[in-house]
């Protein structure tokens, strides 16, 4: 379990309603939704692992961004671990899946596992959409039954963090499939909690009536945290400096960074480190925010027609109107159609900076971008 630090502002409530819906049976699948930096991963191994364990969950946590050329592997490398954890083994399969292979062959006796022959092909770096897992999401299903096997009168809980990487390329959807095969085969013995950040991907993987996952997971908010958070803050920064900073002040600037927990932190820091005001800390965090993302690198890589979409997205504006067209037409000098608008959709969409909900419905991915472009381009 990750060791709670000082200034982790505890969500206790949210962890125990997650919990004891799972207990009461009415689903055995949830899924948190919340942008990026928003604290589902501290959330998850802060608030919500120690109260899972003190129920006496197993608790399987699995970033799938941790391997995101082969997330079967972490997923193999994780549901392993808890095996031998539960019996007191001390080697790990991952020694035996080195990523940098192109071929390992797992021949003869793995614990637990019985005799196997199992060869596990890696993609071929000239090759992007080489499959490359053969027969490991077999090895998935089998180390999920050895796990519900050993667990006895425990239950499992898989904590599967960042799931929408799944959706992310036509590659992942064998290993999609057999991972919903068998987590249906045990749904009232395995218990698991997905988590994204990417609300198009969710989309992709939990609406899409042809998608793997469909229907798969109940939709939990992961509320946004409030005024109780940055009184937290404040009077951490006090216990420290003495120092009282303006409540007011830091809830507008706390709005204005979309509620971002990260992000908010940082800026406290700068006053604790720096002894600046919030006044003059604020622009720095804009600043870190604009590089640690490159805003200006993404936009650059999009053209014209796409940037202007992108900003009518912003502006809530008709993309298909006459006089939106003749204005996309006017300013880059030849007939923009319903086609080519289209075109810059479809772009934006897999460069995860929009998304698409219902049949016309188009939002931002990352609203602290939304503000960058207000503020540079518009």
């Amino acid at each position: 379990m990750s060791q709670i630090d000082t200034w982790h502002f505890p969500r206790t409530e949210q962890a125990n309603m997650l919990i004891t819906a799972l207990e009461s049976g009415i689903t055995n699948h949830l899924t948190l939704f919340a942008p990026r930096r928003m604290g589902k991963t501290e959330f998850l191994l802060q608030d919500l692992m120690p109260i899972a364990q003190k129920k006496n969950y197993i608790i399987i946590y699995i970033n799938l961004w941790s391997e995101q050329e082969d997330p079967g592997l972490v997923i193999v490398q994780k549901l392993y671990e808890a095996i031998l954890e539960l019996n007191n083994r001390k080697h790990s399969l991952i020694k035996m899946l080195e990523p940098e292979l192109k071929k390992i062959y797992m021949k003869g006796t793995l614990p637990f596992l019985g005799e196997i022959g199992t060869e596990v092909e890696f993609k071929k770096k000239k090759d992007p959409d080489a499959i490359g897992t053969i027969n490991l999401n077999l090895l998935i299903d089998k180390l999920l039954q050895v796990l519900v096997d050993l667990a006895k009168n425990r239950t499992p809980l898989i904590l599967l963090d960042e799931v929408q990487h799944l959706a992310s390329h036509k590659k992942f959807l064998p290993l999609t499939a057999a991972l919903r095969t068998a987590l249906d085969t045990r749904k009232v013995k395995v218990k698991v909690i997905f988590t994204g950040s990417s609300r198009q991907g969710l989309l992709r993987m939990f609406n899409d009536s042809k998608a793997p996952f469909f229907n798969m997971s109940v939709n939990v908010p992961f509320p946004t945290l409030d005024i109780k958070f940055v009184e937290f803050i404040l009077k951490k920064y006090y216990q420290i400096t003495k120092k009282k900073l303006d409540l007011k002040l830091a809830l507008q600037f706390f709005e204005k960074l979309h509620f971002n927990p990260f992000y908010f932190r940082n800026l406290i820091m700068k006053c604790l480190f720096h002894s600046m005001n919030l006044n003059d800390a604020y622009p720095l965090i804009e600043s870190e925010i604009s590089e640690e993302n490159n805003f200006q690198g993404i936009w650059s890589r999009l053209d014209t027609l796409e940037q202007m979409v992108f900003m009518e997205i912003i502006a809530n504006r008709n993309l298909y109107s006459v006089e939106t067209l003749k204005t996309f037409s006017e300013l880059i000098g030849e007939k923009i159609t319903t086609q080519k608008v289209q075109t810059s959709l479809n772009r934006l969409i897999k460069l995860n900076l929009i998304g698409l909900e219902g049949r016309a419905s188009y939002f931002c991915e990352n609203d602290l971008f939304s503000d960058w472009v207000k503020i540079n381009k518009l």
